[in-house]
């Protein structure tokens, strides 16, 4: 919730920089936190391998981060595209 919470925040106050700020700060504290979470979900998930625990949550986190990133461009360059048309 917080993070979306700061994605519109952005959006109501783009010119306004401590919003930006603020909005920035919101999703960094929520997204450390929710990387915390799944980590310790992940090694309560696995107990005999607390390694297991560890590296999957990350492994999948990165993988999530490249797709969405090239998702992200793929989309912005669409759009962009479109727009300009």
């Amino acid at each position: 919730m917080s993070i979306a919470s700061a994605s519109i925040v952005l959006s109501f106050s783009p010119g306004n920089l401590l919003m930006t700020y603020l909005s920035a700060g919101l999703f960094g504290c929520s997204y450390i936190f929710l990387t915390g979470v799944l980590l310790v979900w992940g090694i309560r998930v696995f107990i005999t391998n607390a390694s297991l625990g560890i590296g999957v949550p990350f492994l999948l986190l990165a993988v999530g981060q490249v797709i969405g990133s090239i998702l992200a461009g793929w989309f912005i360059g669409t759009w962009a595209m479109l727009l300009l048309l």
